[in-house]
């Protein structure tokens, strides 16, 4: 009679059966919580890649108005190009003039000052954009219509509802 071992065999096939249950989950759940923080990765390199781009095109704008200041006078794209790691795009947004220009040796210089905000768009893919925008100032003088230096006010990031509102106007 070896009815105590065949009882003793089945209890270890069934112990060893739970345990090697529990190890493949334990290793399922591992195998998933490793693809979601390579998901989580891949995101924040696209953000980053987004944000990257958004800054780049806020100062390729801002070389843009340098050869060209007189388009802070109007809404006008300043640039739109793609990159290997995404596209960007650049526009400028007029906000206002001041009749005072800064004071140069101790003088008011007349003319027009001429206040506007570059805002740059990075696009590294569908689900990861950025957009900033750059409050700027630059001078017309009134003697020969000629534009003094760029100043940078303030950086500050644009949310969806004020970008739609951008570019719908």
């Amino acid at each position: 009679m070896s009815w105590p071992c065949d009882r003793a065999r089945g209890v270890v096939l069934i112990s060893c059966l739970i345990i090697l249950t529990a190890m493949a989950l334990m290793v399922i759940s591992g195998a998933d919580r490793s693809l979601i923080n390579l998901k989580l990765a891949g995101n924040q390199v696209y953000q980053t890649q987004s944000f990257l781009l958004a800054e780049s095109a806020v100062d390729r704008g801002i070389q843009n108005l340098r050869l060209s200041p007189e388009l802070i006078k109007g809404q006008s794209t300043l640039l739109e190009a793609s990159h290997p790691h995404g596209k960007y795009k650049s526009i400028t947004i007029p906000m206002g003039t001041d009749s005072q220009c800064d004071r140069v040796n101790d003088a008011q210089m007349p003319g027009t000052r001429w206040h506007a905000e570059v805002i740059g768009s990075g696009y590294a893919n569908r689900n990861a954009t950025a957009h900033h925008a750059i409050g700027i100032s630059i001078c017309e003088h009134a003697a020969d219509g000629s534009f003094g230096e760029i100043i940078t006010r303030y950086w500050r990031t644009l949310d969806s509802d004020e970008l739609a509102a951008i570019s719908g106007a």
